[in-house]
């Protein structure tokens, strides 16, 4: 999962359907997702990865896929999204 930590945003470009993701460490083996979709709602969910695939709970499992060559990180109910310029 250490490939897919940092700031991350919608290819579609709208923000209001499309929320700003970050995914970050929060210890040794556990990371978190966080959705923003403006500073007034947040959600901030626990990632899983089992069986080599990665998910979160929001209402419903969604699940991520990186592509490291094109360095495009997939949610399955949220469409493609591209790093964030730091």
């Amino acid at each position: 999962m250490e490939e897919i930590r940092g700031k991350w945003v919608s290819c579609g470009g709208d923000s209001s359907r499309m929320p700003e993701v970050h995914i970050y460490r929060t210890g040794v083996y556990h990371h978190r997702i966080k959705f923003s979709y403006d500073p007034h709602t947040v959600f901030n969910c626990p990632l899983w990865h089992r069986w080599g695939v990665t998910f979160f709970y929001l209402y419903g499992r969604i699940q991520l896929r990186y592509d490291a060559e094109r360095d495009i990180l997939t949610l399955s109910d949220y469409g493609d999204y591209y790093r964030a310029e730091e």
